[in-house]
């Protein structure tokens, strides 16, 4: 399965065929730590486990490893498995998700991780001319504690800087 690093991401969300338009970014953490992340056997797990719950794909469009790279995902013109009722359609208004890999109730958002989460969020901000607040957690459409302790105004000062 291949992987990109950030910049590649950035190129990759500025030279795609879009169809539709993002309307704002969803990012969500996955229940594993850190510390259990095996590389592609942790995204062929994730897709397993997507598609045992129905998914035709992964619920995401992208995922972003512990070391910062981003894995692909669900196309980015069908609407995500975000949040019941938040999803948009396949190539109509849709927000972007993204799961991150690390359980944010016991992980720490840091390092290339914490910069490739701000820079995804940039990217797809700024290829749709969305403002930094296009931005919803899990937690905010659903019963959830996803994406855990992650300071919402924090990430929003991050990604406008």
């Amino acid at each position: 399965m291949i992987h990109m690093f950030i910049d590649e991401f950035e190129e990759l969300v500025k030279g795609f065929d879009w169809r539709g338009r993002i309307v704002e970014v969803h990012p969500h953490h996955t229940a594993d730590l850190i510390s259990t992340w095996r590389g592609e056997h942790s995204i062929a797990s994730m897709l397993a486990g997507h598609q045992a719950r129905g998914f035709r794909d992964f619920a995401q469009h992208v995922t972003l490893a512990p070391d910062g790279m981003v894995w692909p995902g669900r196309d980015w013109n069908l609407a995500p498995a975000s949040a019941k009722g938040h999803n948009g359609a396949d190539g109509g208004d849709r927000p972007f998700m993204f799961e991150t890999y690390g359980n944010f109730l016991h992980d720490e958002l840091a390092g290339a991780q914490r910069e490739s989460f701000i820079r995804i969020i940039a990217a797809v901000q700024d290829m749709f001319g969305l403002d930094p607040e296009a931005i919803m957690f899990h937690k905010e459409m659903q019963a959830t504690a996803c994406p855990g302790n992650l300071d919402k105004a924090e990430i929003i000062a991050e990604v406008r800087a």
